[in-house]
């Protein structure tokens, strides 16, 4: 993360997707810890300081954009389910969150 881009981009990176296959991709955001964690499959995979952005809260005018590379280019593929709290998931709420969207009670 580069001050420069404070404060519109954080990045968490994870492990390589499959190509053709589903995953259930999940990001946590704790402003009061400051700290942003991404899981894949139900599974934490990797973590952010985000002391950068502060604690402020994001406001109803602000943009909320999924599927864009670090390199600013789109994702060329599909988005589904996407859901947005008001509150940090925690790690048992995203595994079983994972396991119900896939319909098979397994996350993939």
């Amino acid at each position: 993360m580069q001050e420069s881009e404070w404060p519109h981009r954080v990045a968490v990176g994870l492990s390589p997707l499959t190509r053709d296959t589903w995953a259930h991709l999940a990001w946590t955001v704790d402003r009061t810890n400051q700290v942003m964690k991404v899981y894949k499959n139900g599974v934490y995979e990797n973590q952010q300081n985000i002391a950068i952005l502060g604690t402020n809260a994001v406001t109803g005018n602000d943009a909320l954009n999924f599927g864009i590379a670090a390199t600013g280019s789109p994702f060329s593929g599909s988005l589904d389910n996407i859901a947005v709290y008001d509150f940090v998931l925690q790690p048992a709420d995203i595994q079983a969150r994972c396991k119900a969207d896939t319909g098979t009670g397994t996350c993939p």
